[in-house]
């Protein structure tokens, strides 16, 4: 009813309240130009020394593949030139975006923030989807943008080396 909780809600703010999950799940549908599949963490069940696949279920189309095209190319710029330099490997291409959430908790006057950065690997054909969070970015040794870069150069490498 309020454009300022719209304006809010636009910019990740006020009452958007996400998961890593739910984070992961909206990256995933940008990553497969518009399509949402639901998350698991189960490939399948092993009986009898077989393989039984888990069925997750139809895909959904969530968006067009324009839009998610448009946003992919947003969350690659955001590595290349914007807030997420950070998140840049150096053997594999990336997209992705930082974000601070507000907790609202405070320690001593100071509010306590919660990093993140989201992101998707290679740019173009993705295949890895990565969440990196903090609970409190006051006491980070590296910001979560880093070490984004280095999971994702050292999966490049690891691929690379299974690849000889």
């Amino acid at each position: 009813n309020n454009i300022a909780h719209l304006a809010n809600l636009s910019i990740g703010q006020g009452e958007l309240m996400l998961s890593p999950v739910s984070i992961l799940t909206l990256y995933s549908a940008i990553a497969s130009g518009g399509v949402y599949y639901i998350p698991s963490l189960v490939e399948g069940t092993l009986k009898d020394g077989r393989l039984n696949e888990y069925k997750i279920g139809k895909p959904t189309r969530v968006m067009s593949e324009n839009t998610a095209d448009i946003i992919k190319t947003a969350l690659e710029s955001v590595i290349n030139e914007g807030t997420g330099e950070d998140a840049k490997p150096t053997k594999i291409t990336a997209a992705g975006k930082t974000a601070t959430a507000q907790t609202g908790k405070f320690v001593n006057g100071i509010e306590i923030n919660e990093g993140w950065f989201c992101g998707f690997f290679p740019v173009e054909n993705p295949a890895y989807i990565v969440v990196v969070f903090s609970e409190n970015t006051r006491r980070q040794s590296k910001n979560c943008s880093a070490i984004f870069a280095e999971i994702a150069d050292k999966i490049a490498e690891i691929k690379d080396l299974e690849q000889n």
